[in-house]
């Protein structure tokens, strides 16, 4: 099969064709292939998940898991999905717990995020991979795509569970929260999650949170473009499952701990990863990334200057070459 490095990237969507494309093309993609499966974990929680497996005749490239980012669904992945598809790949998706049409933890609000540890997300995706995902997508090679949040669960299950990946991309992982404006030192943040478990407040919401903003602005937003902002906003307007939008007292303490193993761990990883840095990210920090990729052994780095955090909701120019680079490391791998 032809590398996807070596053709002109032409199923890849536009910024003025947007609306349009995602109404049709993407719109009968899935009907056509999508499927949108529930499932009960490991402990019984409800996983909604979603996969896409190129036709009988047709010879897939590998298989791709996809793990979204903190406060993100399935709408949101559609047109990335579309684009792995088209160039080759299976397409595996789920909604974390707590995002979506997952299930929610008992006593948590319907805007909230939480999860007692990262962990519970690790084995979710182990759970998958064993029971649905690689059932279906056969001997082919199996890559992990992440963003955010998702790179940081990405990233620990690849220190914790070695062989069954045979590379992942981590894009603009969360190896470190940028946690508020700066002001509070860690030790301080620290005191305070243990006085809200102490009180049995870690399924609150963190002092200050509004909910989601139905009014929300393209320029306070992480993406740049403003047809798929519009996209999402929409999205999340019309289905109350997507306007999760608030950490939770136990959720940052978890992703506290999480970002501890990660660095403390990296050395673990045994496949190739390709991560993407955004130079203009205000969701986490660089550095610890790049502690991450040192410790790995095996990470490559690329840095997009001046891009906000979602890389795949970046300007034309940006987006076509990140992708050319995603398809460039998975068909060397």
């Amino acid at each position: 099969m032809t590398s996807t490095s070596d053709t002109s990237l032409s199923f890849l969507i536009g910024e003025e064709d947007y609306p349009e494309m995602m109404r049709t093309k993407v719109a009968t993609w899935r009907e056509r292939h999508l499927h949108s499966v529930q499932t009960r974990s490991y402990d019984g929680t409800i996983l909604q998940y979603y996969y896409a497996l190129q036709p009988p005749q047709v010879q897939a490239k590998g298989s791709v898991v996809v793990l979204h980012g903190y406060c993100e669904f399935v709408g949101k992945y559609r047109e990335l999905l579309y684009v792995f598809y088209q160039a080759g790949y299976h397409v595996f998706f789920h909604e974390q717990r707590g995002h979506g049409r997952s299930g929610r933890a008992a006593g948590v609000g319907p805007e909230n995020v939480y999860v007692g540890s990262f962990r519970e997300y690790e084995k979710d995706l182990k759970f998958l991979l064993d029971t649905r995902y690689l059932p279906l997508s056969g001997k082919s090679p199996l890559y992990l795509f992440a963003h955010s949040m998702g790179g940081a669960v990405a990233s620990l299950f690849l220190e914790d569970y070695p062989g069954y990946f045979d590379a992942a991309v981590l894009s603009s992982p969360m190896h470190e929260m940028v946690m508020g404006d700066g002001s509070l030192p860690l030790w301080k943040i620290r005191a305070i999650l243990t006085y809200a478990r102490v009180s049995k407040k870690d399924k609150k919401p963190l002092p200050g949170s509004k909910g989601f903003d139905r009014n929300a602005k393209l320029e306070d937003s992480c993406a740049m473009s403003g047809y798929r902002f519009v996209y999402y906003q929409n999205l999340r307007i019309h289905y109350p499952e997507y306007r999760t939008s608030d950490a939770t007292f136990g959720w940052i303490r978890a992703g506290l701990t999480a970002q501890k193993r990660i660095r403390r761990h990296a050395h673990r990883v045994q496949v190739p990863v390709l991560l993407f840095q955004a130079g203009n990210d205000t969701l986490v920090k660089p550095q610890a990334q790049l502690v991450f990729a040192h410790r790995s052994g095996n990470t490559q780095v690329i840095r997009f200057e001046g891009v906000k955090h979602e890389l795949m909701n970046a300007a034309p120019d940006i987006r076509r070459e990140y992708y050319r680079a995603i398809f460039h490391f998975l068909d060397k791998h």
